[in-house]
C-alpha cells in the first residue's frame, strides 16, 4: 500500500481515537500524517495569502482538520518575516 492511502484514512476529528492511535492502526508514523496536513496548509496559504495564523486555523477546522494556531504559525513563516 502506498503511504498516501493510509494518510487519507486518518480522521482528524475522530471522537474516540487519537491521531497517534490511528497512525499505529494503519502502520504509518505520526509525522507522516502531519506532513499531509502541512501540505494542505501550504496550499491554503497560496489560495488565501492574506490569512494570518488564526484565520488559517479556523479555515482548516471548518474543513475538518482541527489544527491549532500555534501549529500553523510554526509551520508557516510569512515572506516578509512578520
Amino acid at each position: 500500500m502506498h503511504v498516501a492511502q493510509p494518510r487519507q484514512m486518518i480522521e482528524w476529528k475522530h471522537s474516540r481515537l487519537s491521531i497517534a492511535a490511528q497512525c499505529r492502526s494503519v502502520s504509518i508514523i505520526r509525522s507522516s500524517s502531519y506532513h499531509a496536513l502541512m501540505t494542505a496548509i501550504d496550499a491554503a496559504f497560496l489560495a488565501h495569502p492574506c490569512y494570518d495564523s488564526r484565520q488559517m486555523a479556523r479555515h482548516r477546522t471548518r474543513l475538518g482538520h482541527a489544527v491549532g494556531r500555534r501549529r500553523v504559525r510554526r509551520h508557516h513563516v510569512p515572506a516578509d518575516g512578520a
